[in-house]
């Protein structure tokens, strides 16, 4: 006779605990890591109305040229909507066309 736990009954037993756990983890934490939204930044073109080249001068001889630049912000598909989002550009680099 067999101990209780021991041959195919626990066996079964144990697939099924970690079956339980793994299916658990996938609805609590993986599949709500998968729906996090993703965001991306760009821009269409770099010409009126998308971007704004305005020339400064405040108070001094130098005119400083200031370009504003309509930006897209956009969510990967069957991802969930992004709330209270707040883009800050950290980085800018000049591209010139040759």
């Amino acid at each position: 006779m067999e101990a209780h736990g021991t041959g195919v009954l626990g066996w079964l037993t144990a697939i099924g605990t970690l079956g339980a756990v793994l299916v658990a983890l996938y609805i609590g934490v993986i599949r709500e890591r998968l729906q996090e939204p993703s965001l991306s930044l760009s821009f269409v073109k770099l010409d009126p109305p998308d971007a704004l080249e305005v020339p400064e001068n405040k108070g001094t001889d130098k005119t400083t040229l200031i370009v504003y630049i309509h930006l897209l912000v956009a969510n990967k598909k069957a991802r969930r909507v992004a709330q209270d989002v707040e883009v800050i550009v950290t980085n800018v680099i000049e591209i010139r066309a040759h």
